[in-house]
C-alpha cells in the first residue's frame, strides 16, 4: 500500500496533534487523581501515587518507542534495489598489458582460443603465452585444456555468463 506523499504530511501532522494534546491534557488529568489527604490508614497516599506512576513509566516508553518505529517504517522512502552496472573495460585495468591482450583475443573469439594461436599477438611469444596463461589460470580468468599438442584456452564461466549472456 503506497502513501502519497499529501497522505503522510497530513498524517504526521494529525500525530504531532495528538501527541501535543497528550503532553498538555496528562498533567492535568493526573493532578486530579492525586490525593489530597496525606494519610490514609497510615500510608502515605502521596508516596502510593508516585508509586503507581513509576510502576506506568516503562509502558509510556514501550509505548512511544512503539509509535516512533511505526513512524519510521511508514515516513521513511524505500529505495528499490538498483540493478548493478556492468563496464568490461574494467577487467582491462585490472589485468597487466599482456594478460589484457590475451583477453581481449578470448573476449574477440566468444571466449576461446587455442594456446599456439595466442603466441601469435604481438609481444607475446611461445613461452610468455604458457606463462601468462598458467598465471591467468592461477587468478580464474581462464581455463585450459589439453588439445593435441597445445592447450585449448577458454574464459572461465563466471567471466563466460557475465560477457556472452
Amino acid at each position: 500500500m503506497e502513501i502519497s506523499k499529501n497522505a503522510k504530511t497530513l498524517l504526521a501532522l494529525a500525530g504531532a496533534l495528538v501527541l501535543v494534546a497528550a503532553v498538555y491534557s496528562i498533567p492535568p488529568a493526573l493532578k486530579s487523581f492525586e490525593p489530597s489527604v496525606c494519610t490514609v490508614n497510615g500510608e502515605c497516599q502521596h508516596e502510593i501515587f508516585a508509586n503507581q506512576l513509576i510502576a506506568v513509566m516503562p509502558l509510556a516508553l514501550l509505548l512511544g518507542m512503539a509509535l516512533g518505529a511505526a513512524a519510521y517504517y511508514f515516513f521513511s522512502e524505500r529505495k528499490p534495489p538498483s540493478p548493478r552496472q556492468f563496464s568490461r573495460e574494467a577487467i582491462y585495468t585490472l589485468l597487466d598489458a599482456d594478460e589484457a591482450k590475451i583477453f581481449a583475443k578470448l573476449v574477440e573469439n566468444n571466449g576461446r582460443a587455442l594456446q599456439s594461436e595466442l603466441s601469435y599477438l604481438e609481444g607475446i611469444g611461445k613461452v610468455k603465452a604458457h606463462r601468462l596463461v598458467e598465471r591467468m589460470e592461477k587468478k580464474g580468468i581462464i581455463e585450459k585444456e589439453a588439445f593435441g599438442k597445445t592447450n585449448a584456452v577458454r574464459l572461465s564461466k563466471g567471466l563466460q555468463e557475465l560477457f556472452f549472456q
